[in-house]
């Protein structure tokens, strides 16, 4: 069968742009299945390119979606033929199409979406009819985050049950990718909406899209007593009109929720069974369902709603301008961990796996890093940070407390721990920009809660180490980490700015160790002050608690470079991203013998960072980077 070939030659920002000559690898990467069971029989193999068949299209992917169908594949609860390639949809760029295709022979180019078994891969064979174009103001990390979700949540609020401003629904686990949409769909049509979620930090969320947020309480994992179940519906039932019950439930949590979805709708209504996040939905004879009310009970798949490539197509022109909330992105190799993620029901939107970064099969994390993470607490509250990842590989983490601007209280240092080790091992996140959100990058300590607990005389020491312990994590990660500072970064907060390796603030940005105007000399934002501009510089910040604009900051060395305020996120991303361009090897090698070597004597120094450098040149970065100088050609994507 022959075969159209594009080629891509570089990973644009957000759409992966192409031209015409690609040079097919042999293999790819892939995650496979070969035996039934938890995320551990997920494997990264080599495996053949797929041999092109008539009416498909060969994708290069960008993303992967992580959905819980892939976890029924993986798990065994839906029945595959095994060995075989995880995961249901992606986006990407068609680089290759059947010729003898009877269809769209132009998609060879062309930024696409689609829904297909074999995902989890590096390049993927669809049929022609399962690919969807993306519009161009779309990126494909969005595309890959909507499709599937978006599809799903069209067809239940459209379709399963046409909704209008004259029904109530209920919508289960409505903070996850899927429960979001259904809630804004939901909305859009007019209805009346009552969502619940299993996690108290997500009430907050769900609020902005719902009528009624409730937090479904821990008795009702697994299930639930009647008596939990009775006082659960009857508050459920009580914001309904006359309190007769939803016309319509939206389940996908399955068997914790089956009974609760059952007893709060309202008779000749609708339970729609669209998922298995906690196990499959309980069996329901039909004499229940008539002592229920005469109910309805469906449990419909996607597959059944975009039977024609012209249904597909209908319905995403009609989600693209939904925006779809991306919690996470994994690289590909880390999909056990995207699974783990998934599993464990904290997720607070898409997850999604990245495609298109390099994998090096030598770097053996597992162990290392889930007994790091394993010891790592964990924070009560994750809406104290938030991270995002976008396609080049920057990771934004957002310190989001704007009451206390940002302030580094015991709650807010745990949440940075945590994360930040979470993004130690995270290779898609090439490079992190530490941000405050609201008015403020950050004050330094919660002095309101240091003072509460005065009394306490075990909290300050461990407050201070605590605190030490982030700053020193900011040094140790392999990735390079830039501040972006606006408002105030005082004592602590100045701490931070000094202790990551890149700073830019904007020209309203203000600096100062103030401690000592409290009589508290700033002993611990010393140490990362006095690494970071001269001595004297320092000491005179931390003598007087002065405080200085960020024109002073620039000349003293405390930041690389000062913007005008409403050109602050962008110059930073700017930076980011190129850095992010570079070797990842290469920046964390050099990073972590930049830090070892200041403590070196001079001798010493070279000697290692001799052998640091030769440790470099010997990877295969390097060699096609200095290779492609030499030869006069352009370098091989990293």
């Amino acid at each position: 069968m022959k075969a159209a070939y594009g080629i891509l030659t570089r990973r644009a920002s957000s759409h992966f742009r192409s031209t015409r000559c690609f040079i097919l690898p042999p293999t790819q990467h892939t995650i496979q299945v070969r035996e039934t069971g938890g995320p551990d029989k997920l494997q990264l193999t080599q495996s053949p390119l797929p041999e092109l068949s008539p009416r498909h299209v060969l994708i290069k992917n960008a993303f992967s979606g992580v959905n819980f169908h892939d976890t029924y594949t993986r798990s065994g609860l839906y029945p595959r033929a095994l060995p075989l390639i995880s995961g249901c949809e992606g986006s990407g760029v068609v680089i290759a199409q059947a010729q003898a295709s009877g269809g769209d022979n132009q998609l060879v180019g062309k930024r696409v979406a689609y829904f297909s078994e074999g995902s989890y891969a590096e390049y993927t064979m669809v049929d022609e009819n399962m690919v969807c174009p993306i519009p161009d103001e779309v990126g494909l990390d969005t595309a890959a985050a909507l499709f599937v979700q978006g599809l799903t949540a069209h067809y239940l609020v459209n379709s399963s049950f046409k909704l209008t401003k004259d029904h109530t629904c209920l919508v289960h686990a409505a903070a996850g990718g899927t429960g979001r949409l259904v809630c804004l769909l939901a909305k859009q049509a007019g209805a009346r909406v009552i969502a619940t979620v299993g996690s108290a930090s997500k009430i907050d969320q769900v609020r902005e899209y719902s009528d009624h947020a409730l937090l479904l309480p821990e008795e009702m994992r697994g299930g639930g007593t009647k008596y939990d179940v009775d006082k659960m519906a009857s508050e459920i039932r009580s914001l309904t009109p006359r309190g007769e019950g939803c016309d319509v439930v939206y389940d996908g949590v399955g068997f914790d929720t089956s009974n609760l979805s059952m007893a709060v709708t309202r008779p000749r209504g609708l339970v729609v069974f669209f998922g298995n996040a906690s196990g499959a939905p309980r069996d329901i004879s039909p004499l229940a369902l008539a002592a229920a009310g005469s109910l309805h009970v469906t449990r419909p798949i996607l597959n059944d709603y975009i039977r024609t490539p012209s249904e597909m197509r209908s319905r995403a022109n009609e989600i693209w301008t939904l925006a779809p909330k991306i919690d996470r992105i994994f690289p590909l190799s880390e999909a056990v961990n995207a699974h783990q993620y998934l599993e464990s029901r904290g997720t607070r939107g898409k997850v999604l796996l990245d495609c298109s970064l390099p994998i090096d099969e030598s770097r053996d994390i597992s162990a290392s890093a889930n007994q790091e993470i394993a010891d790592t607490p964990v924070t009560k509250d994750r809406s104290l940070v938030h991270t995002a990842i976008d396609c080049d590989g920057v990771c934004t983490l957002t310190m989001s407390d704007p009451k206390t601007l940002n302030s580094l209280s015991d709650e807010m240092l745990t949440a940075l721990k945590s994360e930040l080790i979470a993004l130690k091992y995270n290779s898609a996140a090439r490079v992190i920009v530490l941000a405050g959100a609201g008015r403020a990058f950050c004050p330094g300590h919660n002095l309101k809660q240091m003072h509460a607990k005065r009394n306490d005389s075990s909290h300050a020491k461990e407050l201070f180490a605590l605190c030490s312990e982030v700053m020193l994590l900011i040094s140790d990660l392999p990735q390079p980490v830039i501040a972006r500072v606006h408002g105030i970064a005082t004592a602590a907060g100045c701490q931070l700015v000094a202790t990551c390796d890149l700073a830019v603030a904007g020209e309203s940005a203000r600096f100062a160790t103030s401690g000592i105007n409290l009589d508290f000399f700033c002993t611990t934002p010393g140490v990362a002050l006095g690494r970071s501009v001269s001595k004297k510089h320092a000491m005179e910040l931390l003598m007087t608690g002065k405080t200085i604009d960020a024109k002073k900051a620039a000349e003293i060395g405390l930041v690389n470079n000062v913007v005008p305020d409403d050109e602050l996120e962008s110059e930073t991303l700017t930076l980011a991203k190129s850095i992010a361009e570079k070797s990842a090897y290469s920046l964390a090698l050099g990073k972590r013998a930049f830090y070892r070597h200041l403590s070196m004597p001079l001798n010493e120094a070279y000697s290692y960072a001799g052998e640091e450098m030769a440790t470099n040149f010997e990877h295969a970065d390097a060699a096609e980077g200095i290779g492609a100088f030499v030869e006069k050609r352009p370098r091989h994507q990293k």
